[in-house]
């Protein structure tokens, strides 16, 4: 909790500027757990007078282990290589890192380099991951949203938010849904390096993309939509930004069999550098608005 608690009874309190427990405006009430390496020592020694030692560590997944639901880990600048994935199933924790935008390599990244693991696991129900870059440098998944590393139920309202995916290898940057469904999972203002594997692989009722730049490499995909059974209705693809190297075999949006009409959305989505309009999205009948390959609007067809 807090270690200074000689607050004069009529010092007006800001909640936002306490640094350690309990009490931040944005969150609410829960429990906060601070990550800063020792090695960092300005932030460290800061957050060692201000935290109680409960509540400051040196890893994410030990944060993650002391953190219950609904708590808050807010991470400090720093390459995480933690070594083994990290199973998040604590409903409706959130997870900040210290990035401003996911349009660039930021300060603050976990990374898998030598061991080769997900990063990230979401196995509940209302996570928030925020202001963080990635790096997996093997042929592996950075984000799965499944219940348990192999998957055994729906999970639902998870959010992914302004993170940096510098993952060209990895086989994907976010999979959501595995063989179940991701209902409600939210992925906004992310950047991603897809190489020539997949940015996002959507199996989602009432999912989002909006707002994201897919950097495709060599017959890479930016957003691959596969609904394993029926059409996980009501998904949408709004403003997203995919621009390629490979003007030959890379895709922007696979659509993989054949939505019903008004159970998927793409909308507004710009795509540059790519070899036709089939590459752009590979189906657009029905569901498709105005959306652009290059200065033109993309053609609606089969």
């Amino acid at each position: 909790m807090i270690k200074n608690r000689n607050i004069a009874s009529n010092a007006a309190i800001d909640p936002s500027k306490i640094a350690g427990g309990l009490g931040d405006e944005r969150f609410g009430l829960h429990e906060i757990f601070y990550v800063c390496k020792s090695t960092s020592t300005h932030q460290y020694a800061w957050l060692q007078e201000h935290v109680d030692a409960g509540h400051l560590v040196e890893s994410v997944t030990a944060a993650v282990a002391l953190a219950g639901a609904y708590d808050v880990i807010k991470i400090m600048p720093g390459v995480y290589d933690e070594g083994a994935v990290i199973d998040i199933t604590q409903e409706g924790l959130k997870i900040i890192g210290s990035n401003t935008t996911g349009f660039m390599y930021g300060t603050t990244s976990l990374k898998a380099s030598a061991a080769d693991h997900i990063i990230f696991t979401l196995s509940a129900n209302g996570i928030e991951i925020a202001n963080l870059s990635f790096i997996q440098s093997n042929a592996n998944i950075v984000i799965s949203i499944n219940s348990g590393t192999t998957g055994s139920a729906a999970v639902y309202k998870n959010h992914i938010h302004d993170c940096h995916f510098g993952s060209a290898t990895a086989t994907y940057g976010i999979d959501a849904g595995g063989t179940w469904d991701a209902v409600d999972t939210i992925i906004e203002r992310c950047g991603f390096v897809c190489g020539a594997n997949v940015g996002v692989r959507m199996n989602t009722t009432r999912g989002a993309i909006s707002d994201c730049v897919f950097q495709i490499g060599t017959a890479g995909e930016g957003i691959v939509h596969t609904p394993t059974t029926g059409d996980r209705p009501y998904t949408r693809y709004l403003d997203n930004k995919f621009f390629t190297e490979d003007s030959t075999n890379s895709v922007g949006i696979t659509v993989t069999g054949t939505p019903t009409v008004g159970m998927l959305l793409i909308d507004g989505n710009t795509f540059a550098n790519f070899a036709d309009a089939d590459h752009c999205s590979t189906k657009r009948t029905g569901y498709v608005g105005l959306n652009w390959f290059g200065i033109t609007g993309l053609e609606i067809t089969t």
